[in-house]
């Protein structure tokens, strides 16, 4: 039987999409990725926005020592100024000098981190010198425009123009009719040219008016720089009248000399004796105008232009302005250089610390604050405080004495502070500071008594102490200013009796203030060597390096930072204080078997000579922790008491050591804790809190380095500008591409 094939089953219908449908659908993938694409954009363009406009307030310092942040009292500072501040770097750099373009990179991150706090007052400029010569001119025309700077010149423009306009004329013409008025008595009087000083006065008539000529041939090139020198001008024209030799004192030795020879001189002839006794009448103009010249030209200052104008024409400089006023910082301020074994090392980015923040906020400091608060460092006898002194003395074999505070000087001078000296014994009258301070601060240094000499033969010099019209001169001052900071401490004992000089202003720190100083007691650091003995610890046993700073707004940022405090002593509070007053720790000596204050100097030594060794502290020494340093108030009135009268003279705040650096051996300051803590109670005592740190230049707040350098800086700043758009664009290509096959 014949087998039927299966029919095939009809094929599936096969349907197709029209093109205009799958068009569309093609187009709304293409559109929507479009549109993320924008969108996308317009998100990193806002988040772009949002970090320049606002990254200030929302930044953060990931660092663990700040080093890529302003200090806080720069910040307050910088958003309080009221007038513009342009901040100008003058590095030079070129694309092989990868030296010099690190230190501008540092200085351009720094110049942000100002701009961020206020962008409305701070305005950030760069200029090559070797390139943007126009920009440089700019910079210097508007330095010179300052009113400022136009009105301190006008004393000197006035010299200017009276010699150039007067003086000058005068002398020329003079110089001229009377050589030629010499010629011919020369030629008519044998007697009077035979005398040797009319070879002189032919000479000084012929070179004086060559010289004056080029004194004005070199005016108008230095007025014409791009800063006028008018300082240099001045000094000039004062050199060439009143110098020894110059015109005013020649014309008046010819006159002189004239009186003379007519007298000694009988054989002179007419011609001569009427040429020499006409010399007054005929000088008497030019030495007029001369002598109007060095009047108005005495005592005037070198110009802050010029100063300015010295300072601009060096290598890498930063220039801080304002609408009137401008400062100069120089290269090795703003990079103090590292020392590699005591010598200067070569100069590179690694090589130097990097102060910038302190010496351009000082700059802003000083050109924004018109009220200014004082310093009134007091002394009785003794040492210079500022400025070295003393001279050498044959007899005595004594060198100038140093100065004991230069560097506080300029510390506090740095921060706007007006500072002076007052010794007590020359004077029981506070001096006076015009304009008056916003504050005055008392820095009561301890009254040095001297005493008499004892040369046989010599006369004996007359006995000064300090006594209590001192004492009530020192304390009245204070009472008016409510401000003082008193450094006591213990004084090594001078005589046959072993007895500690008592501090001269302990009644008033008792009854006043509840605080006791114990001038009885130095506070002593030693190594326990073996169990129950003692050695001194070298080389300062009675320095005192272990303590701890409180917690004070006064030593906040110095906190773990070295220091010392010499011959250091007890402060203790008294059972019954005073009422309003409160009193909190500065500085504290560490509870600990090998720090005491010893109460017993002379039986210390006696020990330590019978037995080479301490046996420990006694039953009446002091053990820690007690202070060493307090602050108080009581009602407006402030306080500070450090027990130590030498940890802020420069013999202890320059102090050097050598320590293991990335580079080798350096030299570093052995205290740097000391100069700011100093400062730092200054400027609570002037109520300047928000001020804090600033200005305090010290190898443990040096750094402000640029965040990333070279060319990874330059990758991360095309990827954020460049990069990430094009990864967006490139992303959202890859996605359209996909849709569309």
């Amino acid at each position: 039987m014949a087998v039927k094939p299966s029919p095939k089953p009809a094929p599936a219908e096969h349907t197709t999409e029209p093109a205009e449908s799958f068009r569309a659908r093609r187009w709304a993938v293409g559109t929507n990725v479009a549109v993320m694409v924008v969108l996308a954009l317009v998100l990193f363009g806002f988040v772009q926005y949002v970090g320049f406009k606002f990254g200030s307030q929302i930044q953060a310092d990931m660092t663990s020592h700040g080093v890529n942040s302003l200090r806080d009292g720069t910040k307050t500072l910088v958003r309080g100024v009221e007038t513009s501040v342009t901040l100008t770097s003058l590095y030079h750099t070129t694309d092989m000098d990868e030296e010099n373009q690190k230190f501008l990179r540092a200085v351009n991150d720094l110049f942000s981190l100002y701009q961020g706090v206020n962008r409305s007052k701070v305005e950030t400029k760069a200029i090559n010198p070797l390139k943007d010569h126009n920009e440089r001119s700019e910079l210097i025309k508007r330095l010179r425009n300052k009113k400022k700077y136009v009105d301190e010149t006008v004393k000197h423009q006035e010299v200017i123009k009276y010699f150039s306009e007067e003086a000058y004329p005068k002398l020329k013409t003079l110089l001229e009719d009377e050589l030629a008025r010499l010629e011919e008595v020369i030629t008519q009087s044998p007697v009077f040219a035979s005398l040797p000083q009319v070879e002189n006065i032919r000479r000084g008539y012929t070179s004086l008016p060559t010289q004056a000529d080029e004194l004005i041939q070199a005016i108008g090139p230095a007025l014409e720089e791009d800063i006028p020198l008018y300082s240099t001008v001045v000094r000039d024209i004062r050199t060439f009248i009143t110098q020894t030799g110059g015109a005013r004192s020649f014309l008046q030795s010819i006159s002189n000399w004239g009186e003379q020879v007519v007298v000694r001189q009988p054989d002179l002839s007419n011609v001569a004796r009427a040429y020499l006794t006409g010399t007054k009448v005929r000088f008497r103009e030019t030495l007029d105008a001369l002598g109007e010249v060095d009047t108005l030209s005495q005592d005037l200052p070198t110009l802050k232009l010029d100063e300015l104008a010295r300072e601009i024409r060096q290598s890498n400089t930063i220039v801080v302005e304002t609408d009137e006023d401008a400062r100069v910082l120089s290269f090795g301020e703003v990079w103090p250089r590292k020392q590699q074994g005591g010598f200067s090392v070569q100069s590179k980015f690694e090589d130097h610390y990097f102060a910038g923040e302190a010496h351009v906020t000082s700059a802003i400091l000083q050109m924004t604050k018109t009220e200014k608060p004082a310093a009134i460092f007091i002394k009785f006898g003794g040492p210079p405080v500022f400025v070295a002194g003393g001279g050498m003395n044959p007899f005595m074999q004594q060198q100038r004495q140093p100065a004991q505070y230069p560097v506080m000087k300029r510390a506090l001078e740095r921060l706007n502070f007006t500072v002076e000296e007052w010794d007590v014994q020359a004077s029981k009258e506070a001096p006076t500071i015009d304009p008056p301070p916003s504050k005055t601060v008392y820095v009561v240094l301890r009254p040095v008594s001297q005493q008499p000499q004892m040369m046989p033969g010599m006369p004996q010099m007359p006995q000064g102490r300090f006594d209590d019209a001192s004492r009530q001169a020192v304390l009245s001052a204070i009472k008016d200013s409510g401000r003082a900071l008193f450094l006591a401490g213990w004084v090594q004992p001078a005589g046959p009796f072993p007895i500690a000089a008592p501090y001269e202003y302990s009644d008033y720190l008792k009854n006043d203030w509840g605080l006791n100083v114990r001038h009885d007691v130095v506070t002593l650091s030693f190594i326990n060597f073996e169990p129950g003995k003692w050695a001194f610890r070298r080389p300062t046993p009675v320095g005192l390096s272990d303590f701890d700073f409180g917690d004070h707004i006064i030593a906040e940022n110095v906190q773990g930072q070295p220091g010392l405090f010499p011959s250091a002593t007890p402060v203790e509070r008294t059972e019954t204080p005073p009422d309003d007053v409160q009193v909190e720790d500065l500085v504290t000596v560490r509870s600990s078997d090998d720090i005491w204050g010893e109460t017993d100097v002379m039986g210390l030594q006696s020990e330590l000579q019978r037995l080479n060794y301490s046996t420990g502290a006694g039953d009446t020494d002091v053990r820690g922790p007690f202070p060493v340093a307090v602050a108080a108030t009581k009602g407006e009135q402030k306080m500070v008491v450090v027990s130590s009268d030498g940890f802020a003279q420069d013999r202890v705040t320059g102090q050097q050591v050598m320590r293991l650096g990335a580079s080798g051996i350096i030299l570093q300051k052995g205290n740097p804790a000391n100069e700011p803590f100093f400062v730092n109670c200054v400027q609570w005592l002037a109520d300047n809190e928000d001020q804090m740190g600033l200005g305090a230049v010290t190898e443990f707040a040096e750094s402000r380095l640029s965040i990333k350098e070279g060319g990874t800086l330059v990758a991360w700043q095309w990827f954020a500008t460049a990069g990430m758009p094009a990864l967006v664009l490139l992303c959202g290509a890859g996605v359209w591409f996909v849709h569309r096959r």
